[in-house]
């Protein structure tokens, strides 16, 4: 790639970048602060709240985040073990500013557990990045719209986007591992370990019990799908791969 091809590159990402971080912070302004008074910077420790499911995802979001910066850098022309090293702090970084939003609000604060999972989710892309040269185990999620929500809808949300953000009893989040046991032709079936947890229509769990629920965690067992390389290849394979990475389809697994 020419040198000035690699700038002009570089220039489009860094102007996408900045663009879109704007948005989604304005955007996130809106839809969760907006109608939240603010006050002065403050730390909380929120490591009880909803059964640590916004610290999952937290860890899925980073992880995905710094594989996304690592194929833009790559595209851009950055040398592999840079584009590793950068697209780490970029997935850590991305979700940092979202602690000054909390920080600000009366009902928030900053929180250390969620910067502690913004880290491990983008240490987990860098480790297998630098031990397999790709992401064997990947992180994935899927939504069901839970009936928690409409008791609380301003907290978990009052429509389908909104819920998909804020009610973590409709999330589930998956570590999805190839099926070795399987031959080469069939390798695109995987096995995905899960987690959720439900009854929560408040985070903290003693303002949740005061409320007549009881919050439930559950693990899953099951099956998950991957595009195979060979489907890859064309502008829609690369884009119906790129979700497949991302998400675990509703496929028949066993509750723990």
């Amino acid at each position: 790639m020419k040198r000035t091809e690699k700038m002009s590159r570089r220039t489009f990402l860094g102007c996408l970048a900045v663009t879109l971080a704007a948005l989604v912070y304005y955007l996130l302004d809106q839809l969760w602060y907006a109608a939240i008074p603010r006050r002065a910077f403050q730390w909380f420790d929120d490591s009880r709240d909803w059964q640590q499911m916004d610290k999952a995802g937290h860890v899925f979001s980073a992880y995905h985040l710094s594989r996304i910066a690592y194929s833009g850098l790559q595209w851009a022309g950055v040398a592999p073990k840079k584009a590793q090293r950068y697209a780490a702090a970029i997935g850590f970084a991305a979700l940092a500013p979202i602690e000054l939003l909390d920080a600000f609000a009366v009902t928030h604060g900053a929180s250390l557990y969620d910067l502690i999972a913004n880290a491990l989710g983008a240490s987990f892309f860098t480790f297998q990045q630098e031990v397999a040269n790709k992401q064997v185990v990947q992180c994935k999620f899927w939504f069901t719209p839970s009936p928690y929500a409409a008791l609380r809808p301003d907290k978990l949300g009052k429509n389908f986007i909104e819920q998909l953000i804020k009610d973590y009893n409709g999330q589930t989040y998956w570590l999805s591992v190839p099926g070795y046991f399987l031959p080469d032709g069939y390798r695109w079936i995987r096995l995905a370990v899960g987690y959720g947890a439900t009854g929560m229509i408040y985070g903290n769990p003693e303002q949740n019990q005061r409320a007549g629920r009881q919050a439930q965690r559950h693990f899953y067992v099951g099956l998950d799908m991957q595009l195979p390389d060979g489907l890859r290849q064309s502008s829609v394979g690369k884009f119906v791969g790129f979700f497949s990475d991302l998400l675990r389809l509703p496929l028949p697994c066993l509750k723990i």
